[in-house]
């Protein structure tokens, strides 16, 4: 197999976006995987961002379904690649003023080694969790 060049992990993204716009499916290159755990809570983490130059996300007991975790972990995955550079520790994500998920910068107890996201599920002001 040969090739014209090499694509350094930097440049990835960048060289995607000029040669496929900003249409590419984020799934070719960024992997989501999802299970439940003993406690039946909801556990998964994505795979390519790091290639890119990215962090990782991770999800251990997520309240969410699995396939509502697993769209979370995508919907993620094509912020992070198509609107910002960067995600900052304590950073929010959710669909709503009520729904949020701290995003928390920890060292991986999946399958990476080093740093992620962790997904962390907070409680409303009024003590009640968003997704009860």
């Amino acid at each position: 197999m040969t090739s014209e060049r090499l694509i350094g992990r930097a440049a990835l993204k960048s060289e995607l976006n000029v040669n496929l716009g900003k249409n590419w499916p984020v799934e070719v290159w960024v992997s989501t995987h999802v299970g439940v755990n003993a406690d039946g809570l909801s556990e998964g983490y994505t795979l390519g961002l790091a290639a890119m130059g990215g962090v990782e996300f991770e999800a251990l007991g997520s309240p969410e379904v699995p396939r509502e975790l697993e769209l979370r972990l995508k919907g993620l995955a094509r912020y992070t690649v198509f609107k910002i550079k960067t995600i900052y520790n304590g950073d929010t994500t959710g669909v709503d003023e009520i729904e949020r998920i701290r995003l928390k910068k920890v060292v991986s107890e999946t399958i990476h080694k080093g740093w992620v996201f962790r997904l962390l599920y907070e409680k409303t002001s009024d003590g009640k969790s968003w997704w009860t």
